[in-house]
């Protein structure tokens, strides 16, 4: 099949406008809230919560003994738990509460999904120098 270019850069180009504007019109029906107690274990939403700062220890530790023993792995392994403790906390505070309905999601969905493959086919598995070897020897 012969390929044109004008068609395959309308095609890319449609599959971009698709997968933009199903990420708009799901970014647009959704809300994000921030809740004030602790969402992490068995615990729930009963206790208020404590603060990244609990998470500050073993990041203080980890940077102490880094300096102390900067050839040992187990400081750096402290630190970056303590900095993906600290991500994770924050992260699990946020509640997303989706106000559209079914038919709004399943049309977000195909055009986020049907967008972005349209677009990648073109952009990416349609190039015909793709699996070639490019080095002149």
């Amino acid at each position: 099949m012969n390929n044109k270019p004008g068609r395959d850069l309308a095609l890319a180009l449609l599959g971009i406008g698709m997968l933009g504007s199903g990420l708009f019109l799901f970014f647009k029906s959704i809300e994000l809230r921030i809740d004030q107690y602790a969402g992490f274990g068995l615990l729930g939403n009963r206790f208020p919560s404590s603060g990244v700062g609990v998470f500050f220890i073993p990041m203080i530790l980890g940077v102490i003994l880094w300096v102390l023993f900067p050839k040992n792995i187990w400081p750096k392994v402290l630190f970056w738990l303590g900095i993906v403790g600290m991500i994770l906390y924050v992260v699990s505070l946020f509640r997303i509460h989706y106000r559209g309905n079914m038919l709004d999601a399943t049309v977000q969905i195909l055009l986020f999904f049907i967008g972005g493959a349209l677009a990648f086919k073109k952009l990416v598995m349609d190039d015909p120098n793709r699996g070639k070897d490019n080095d002149n020897n």
